[in-house]
């Protein structure tokens, strides 16, 4: 059994004409239906606010890797995907909003599966 440890990298932007004083995202790590793993990070808070559009801090890089591994077993056909959400509030009433969906590519995973399908 081999685990990995995916790392979905992409940027935040805000867009709009007004700072964003709080912003939390989720990353779930799929396969198929599954979710494999996950992860969650504060964005902006009032404390680290993220700026309006007009401002060269408006854009934060982000890097997000689950709290545990995944076993490569658990890829379907060797495929990761990652669902990006993002919510502007806390606490237990906090809106979930789709923001994107990141395809990792796992070429261990395929070539294990591959070497599986022989064998049986």
């Amino acid at each position: 059994s081999f685990d990995i440890t995916p790392d979905a990298k992409f940027d935040i932007l805000n867009d709009s004409n007004y700072p964003i004083n709080f912003l939390v995202i989720r990353a779930f790590f799929m396969s198929g239906n599954d979710k494999l793993g996950d992860a969650q990070k504060v964005i902006a808070s009032s404390q680290n606010v993220l700026p309006s559009h007009n401002d060269p801090l408006s854009r934060r890089s982000m890097d997000m890797t689950p709290i545990s591994t995944i076993p490569l077993e658990d890829l379907v056909d060797g495929k990761l995907a990652v669902r990006i959400m993002a919510s502007y509030s806390d606490g237990t009433d906090a809106k979930w909003f789709d923001v994107k969906t990141l395809e990792i590519p796992v070429p261990e995973a395929a070539k294990m599966q591959s070497g599986h399908k022989k064998s049986s």
